[in-house]
């Protein structure tokens, strides 16, 4: 499971600190931001809430936008987010009392470039990696629009296998569900059909109107990452390898065939 869970399902950010989130350029450093490179702008509602007399500092809302910076220095790159601000209320503790301290707290909608849940294999086909990103870039702005492009990588998926996606039925040809594809797509991966058939439950949620939270982005995001292992990462399929070798064998690979 991705370290980037919690990263991903809390993310905002003050001023002078922001969570750990790996650099989608060098994907190696982690970003930071500093208070030069925060620009927040009060909405209209907030300043007309000004003259509520019960108006709290908390009722502040502010649209910014912010410059976030690698720290790896031989990346160094700025990554530029956007989103809506509030004012939120912080306790700190002294050896004999506490007291309350507003901020400012920045929840990001948009990220350019986009940051990555999880790094996609190599050996998966630009055309999924393509819509995987697309996903990954919408995932702190619209949930329903990012499942809905997880459902769409593992219909590529399957036709970057050749799985029908239609059979003919009484002389007429007939579309397969994406159900029906991933079931025939499980007679050569058996391993990961059950897995394939929660990501789509989960991409069937953003293609309709059903409820569906960040949570459920991320569960699918950690499936789907475990699946593409499974079918694209070189060492499974070398580890696949040496499996079937010493089963062939009934020994160990150093020795004799075994009776």
């Amino acid at each position: 499971m991705s370290s980037n869970r919690d990263l991903w399902l809390n993310a905002s950010f003050t001023k002078t600190a922001c969570p750990e989130w790996n650099c989608p350029t060098c994907k190696t450093g982690k970003l930071t931001v500093a208070p030069a490179n925060v620009y927040s702008t009060e909405t209209r509602d907030s300043i007309q809430h000004r003259d509520d007399p019960d108006w709290e500092a908390y009722w502040i809302s502010y649209k910014f936008s912010a410059s976030l910076k690698c720290d790896n220095a031989k990346c160094a790159d700025v990554v530029v987010t956007s989103g809506w601000g509030s004012v939120e209320e912080g306790y700190i503790e002294t050896d004999n009392d506490w007291y309350s301290e507003y901020y400012d707290s920045f929840r990001p909608e948009f990220f350019t470039p986009h940051l990555n849940y999880f790094t996609i294999e190599s050996a998966c086909p630009k055309i999924i990696q393509d819509e995987i990103n697309k996903s990954f870039s919408l995932f702190f702005l619209d949930a329903h629009s990012c499942a809905n492009k997880i459902r769409i990588a593992i219909e590529l998926l399957m036709n970057e296998f050749k799985i029908p996606s239609s059979r003919i039925n009484k002389g007429k040809r007939i579309g397969l569900s994406l159900h029906a594809r991933i079931i025939k797509f499980g007679l050569k991966y058996p391993k990961i059909t059950n897995a394939l058939l929660a990501i789509k439950w989960i991409g069937n949620a953003g293609s309709h109107t059903s409820p569906i939270e960040k949570k459920d982005i991320i569960d699918a995001y950690d499936i789907l990452e475990h699946s593409l292992t499974e079918i694209f990462s070189t060492k499974t399929k070398e580890t696949e390898k040496i499996v079937k070798e010493i089963n062939k064998k009934k020994a160990p690979r150093s020795k004799g065939k075994q009776h």
